[in-house]
């Protein structure tokens, strides 16, 4: 028996992590994260 799912999708969500200061991520400390898409 199949189930009834209301679902809405408005593309691709993705996370984007950004270092609080610049340089190589293999040296950040913590990462701001932020969403993002397509």
């Amino acid at each position: 028996m199949a189930e009834n799912l209301d679902v809405i999708t408005t593309g691709e969500t993705m996370v984007l992590g950004v270092p609080l200061r610049p340089g190589r991520l293999r040296h950040a400390g913590s990462l701001e994260l932020k969403i993002g898409g397509a």
